[in-house]
Order: structure tokens, then sequence, then C-alpha cells
């Protein structure tokens, strides 16, 4: 196995904990705690360089090591204090359409699980299910 591109988590997409996901072609992911002034942010990369940061987050929304997926059309995104927060997912810009404290969020950095219209999202000490559809309402 050979190295493509190596750099610093200052300088593009690097993710501490959880694993980026794919999105129209684009990279999203949330920078590690050393990544400089971006820390902690969602952000999306272009794929031709995962040096080139299309859009961040923003400085006051910052999540930590919490887990985030696409489902639904919906990116899920759980921050370290266990709020679910709930963007569009797009190549343009960062769009919050919701956000939600679900869990205590102790180490809440387990991975999340969606299926038949239900979320499972868990932290050190408990585990939920999530209906999705009376989250819609």
């Amino acid at each position: 196995m050979s190295v493509l591109n190596e750099y610093s988590p200052k300088e593009g997409l690097a993710c501490e904990q959880q694993t980026p996901v794919v999105f129209e072609g684009h990279l999203l992911g949330i920078l590690p705690k050393d990544a400089g002034p971006l820390r902690n942010e969602l952000i999306c990369v272009h794929p031709d360089d995962f040096t080139r940061v299309v859009w961040s987050s923003g400085q006051t929304v910052r999540f930590g090591y919490g887990p985030y997926m696409i489902a639904d059309n919906k990116l899920f995104i759980v921050s370290d204090d266990g709020t679910l927060t709930i963007a569009r997912p797009s190549t343009r810009q960062y769009i919050e359409q919701d956000r939600y404290r679900v869990i205590e969020g102790h180490d809440a950095w387990g991975p999340l699980a969606v299926a038949d219209g239900y979320m499972v999202m868990r932290e050190s000490k408990s585990m939920v299910c999530l209906d999705l559809a009376k989250a819609r309402q």
C-alpha cells in the first residue's frame, strides 16, 4: 500500500474519531481538536483536493468527537454533549435545520444506526431509540 497524499489536520480534512461521509462527490467530516481555527467544526472538502474547504459549520457550531451520518436526505450529527443536530446535506453551505439535546452526552461517540424510521444513539451510560417520524412533526 502506498500513501497518495499526506498532510496535517491543520492543512485539510482529518477526522479523529469518525469516518468522513461522501455526499455528491464531496467529503464531509468533523476536524479534530488540533486542526487550528476549524477545530471540531463540520467541514465539506472538494473531492479533488482535501485541503480545499468548501464550507464549515462555523466557529459557533462545533461538534467534537460525535458521530454523523446521512440518512433520509438529512445529515445527523451528535455533539459531545449529546445534542443531535439535523442539517441538510449540501456541497455549498452548512444548513442547520434543528437541534435537540437527547442524551447526557458522557462520551457520546458511538456510531449512529438508522433503520425503518428509527435511530439508535448512545453514550457511555445510556442508549436511546428515536422515532424519526415523530421528530418531523
